[in-house]
């Protein structure tokens, strides 16, 4: 897909509402220290994490979009212990678990999109291969 063509995609889904082309680059940096936090091997300091998610937190409408990808990660890289008990941390703070079974298609749609925008625009590589397979489903 030429950079013309996905200009032409992202403003497309910008006017049917989606926030997924719009992923910010402190909601990447969010879940990568969440993940690391939890790991016990932070990547950042006390006040960088808890700065990161107070902004994070107060994002409104687009927890989903970072909700879906510190779930996705977590049970990626973390044990079954600390996911537990980020995923109950998380939850206070309104980061449900994002269940693909129950996304509806245009949900999994923009998902999509936002980790083909976020791979070949940015450089991020937002989700795993597997994970990336798992969305495709």
């Amino acid at each position: 897909m030429s950079d013309a063509q996905f200009d032409t995609l992202k403003q497309a889904l910008y006017r049917r509402g989606s926030r997924f082309p719009t992923l910010r680059g402190t909601e990447v940096a969010f879940v990568e220290a969440a993940i690391s936090f939890y790991r016990g091997s932070p990547v950042v300091t006390d006040e960088e994490y808890e700065a990161l998610k107070k902004e994070v937190g107060k994002s409104g409408n687009r927890k989903d979009v970072t909700a879906f990808l510190l779930y996705e990660r977590g049970e990626q890289f973390l044990s079954e212990e600390q996911f537990a008990e980020m995923k109950d941390e998380y939850e206070k703070l309104g980061f449900a678990a994002v269940n693909l079974d129950s996304c509806t298609v245009a949900q999994m749609e923009e998902m999509y999109v936002d980790a083909l925008w976020a791979y070949y625009h940015d450089g991020v590589q937002l989700l795993s291969d597997d994970q990336f397979a798992k969305l495709k489903e």
